[in-house]
């Protein structure tokens, strides 16, 4: 008895499909590594927005919302954010803090880029005395 083979052309086929889907994992892997980056740097920036604002609370001097904004630019050069001083607005109200700014990341695709837009607003509530 003859064993069964698979002709030239269904071995092809295969090939083709096995290096197309190795392809399509790799582009995966590719892609969720670049992601969970850029939302790493976005969720760090959020956390030290929402320090900067508590101490903001806690430290009510005149000087505070230059370190406040020093403190979100040194993080954001950490992960490789460029931020104008000018785009993180702190506003300081009675009855509470708010840090906001955006950023724009990209995905890098052979041929092709992916734009990552952020927006960071952290908030905090005086307490009444």
């Amino acid at each position: 008895m003859r064993p069964v083979t698979l002709g030239a052309r269904a071995s092809g086929r295969i090939r083709f499909g096995l290096i197309l889907g190795l392809a399509a994992v790799a582009l995966g892997i590719y892609s969720g590594i670049q992601l969970a980056y850029h939302y790493w740097a976005y969720w760090n920036l959020r956390e030290e927005a929402e320090r900067a604002a508590l101490e903001l609370v806690v430290r009510d001097s005149p000087g505070q919302q230059d370190v406040a904004r020093r403190m979100v630019l040194n993080k954001a050069r950490e992960f490789g954010v460029e931020l104008d001083p000018r785009e993180v607005v702190i506003a300081s109200l009675p009855e509470n803090v708010t840090i906001s700014f955006s950023f724009e990341r990209t995905i890098e695709f052979p041929g092709y880029t992916y734009p990552l837009n952020f927006h960071v607003t952290a908030s905090t509530r005086r307490v009444r005395r």
